[in-house]
């Protein structure tokens, strides 16, 4: 199951979401470095009192893990385009790319395929 964290301050008037990330076991803060296509790091959504949003927040996540279904086959797809860069002697962007697909993994609870993708990647950076 995927974790979302909302906190709302009334006193100043924000919002603030946060993803729950299984492998470092701690909560990463949805901003626009994460998450760029997200409402929920636009203005609209972090200021002003919550009460007033929940519903729209509510929907925007849902949209945002109804986009994420078809998300698996892009960082698969991605995570072996990192395999072929390590391969073609680009280790550092191919294993941050294999990286990146791993973690996605993670996040969305994929453990089994997460481990596989590590394993893989482990043989493959050890193979050079």
């Amino acid at each position: 199951m995927n974790k979302i964290k909302v906190v709302s301050n009334p006193y100043e008037k924000t919002v603030t979401f946060s993803r729950y990330d299984l492998s470092s076991e701690s909560w990463i803060t949805i901003n626009s470095e994460n998450n760029s296509n997200s409402k929920l790091v636009s203005a609209v959504f972090q200021r002003g009192f919550f009460s007033f949003k929940v519903y729209d927040i509510l929907k925007e996540i849902e949209q945002l893990l109804k986009r994420e279904g078809f998300y698996a086959e892009k960082m698969s797809a991605q995570f072996f385009k990192g395999i072929l860069m390590i391969q073609r002697n680009q280790k550092t962007d191919g294993e941050k790319l294999c990286n990146k697909s791993i973690q996605f993994f993670y996040d969305f609870e994929e453990n089994h395929k997460a481990k596989l993708y590590r394993q893989f990647l482990s043989e493959q950076l050890n193979h050079k």
